[in-house]
């Protein structure tokens, strides 16, 4: 059962019921900053180090026959085979294609890496270009490279479920390392495994050793673990996370360890049985406007430690 006391201390909350309608009522709207729709940096490194295949493969523009074209290209310059993935939004240099599916599994393996090629290796890549479109693209774009800018801010979409918890941990990492100034034994270590905390003769839990941490804190030789997430919405990844995290204590407390999970978002507004019984179930659990009313604080010093 979550631990009340440091929530009277921060927020004045009198009961279990009335730190839930606290809890629900300060959940943020968004965690998104404008950093958190596109890495421009990312996008502009990707495009900037295939500038010269892409412009090679630009001159076929216009080019009545693009599959001769880019045999010649293959056969001069092979590295321009190189740009030929993300011209379909594909990242990796070596595919394999199912040729057809009413005759089984007859694959076709193509290496895009490859600085020589054959002339077998040229006719295989022209005949996956022409097969995916590409040739017919190389013909009639006008800019190759603000297509592919394109096709690298589509595909970092991708990286925003990373880049979302990146932002909580950042918003707590920067509260602890304030906190720290404050307190001279306090410390913080950050994503890694709990067996590399054995390096430090730290005792951490047998079945967590190759698990990650989001955050690790000592404070006065007492080690909490800090996970931190945030859901915009409902779904099923929230309540296997509560079961997750509620054995996670479990394990964390046989090793004298304490949990902290730090959580938030609109998601949990329809989602209350979920987080009430994770209250029940959990001594520590905080949303972002919790960290910043001092509840994160409040949980280090009503354990009774000398910080």
């Amino acid at each position: 059962m979550v631990v009340l006391q440091p929530y009277k201390d921060s927020l004045g909350v009198g009961s279990e019921p009335e730190l839930l309608e606290s809890f629900y009522q300060s959940l943020s709207a968004t965690n998104r900053t404008y950093d958190f729709f596109v890495n421009w940096n990312k996008v502009r490194t990707n495009v900037q180090n295939l500038k010269i295949p892409l412009a090679l493969l630009g001159t076929l523009a216009g080019s009545t026959n693009p599959s001769e074209g880019l045999r010649e290209l293959l056969n001069q310059y092979p590295e321009v085979s190189r740009a030929i993935p993300i011209l379909i939004a594909v990242r990796g240099l070596k595919l394999q294609v199912l040729n057809d599916l009413t005759v089984g599994e007859s694959v076709t393996e193509y290496d895009f890496s490859r600085t020589e090629l054959c002339t077998s290796d040229i006719e295989r890549i022209v005949g996956f270009c022409e097969r995916t479109g590409i040739t017919s693209l190389l013909s009639t774009s006008q800019s190759l490279s603000d297509y592919v800018t394109g096709v690298e801010v589509g595909t970092d979409t991708n990286a925003r479920k990373n880049r979302s918890g990146t932002s909580m941990e950042s918003v707590v990492g920067k509260f602890l390392n304030e906190l720290s100034f404050e307190r001279a034994d306090l410390e913080v270590r950050t994503q890694r495994t709990f067996s590399s905390l054995e390096r430090n003769s730290i005792s951490v839990p047998p079945t967590l050793r190759d698990r990650k941490f989001d955050i690790a804190v000592s404070v006065g030789g007492q080690y909490f673990n800090i996970e931190i997430n945030f859901y915009s919405g409902p779904g099923s990844k929230p309540q296997e996370i509560v079961d997750s995290y509620i054995n996670r204590e479990s394990e964390l407390k046989e090793a004298d360890w304490k949990f902290i999970w730090i959580t938030d978002g609109f998601g949990w507004s329809s989602m209350t049985s979920q987080m009430n019984l994770a209250f029940t179930r959990m001594d520590y659990i905080l949303n972002l406007a919790f960290v910043r009313k001092g509840v994160l604080s409040a949980i280090f010093d009503s354990i009774g430690l000398n910080v």
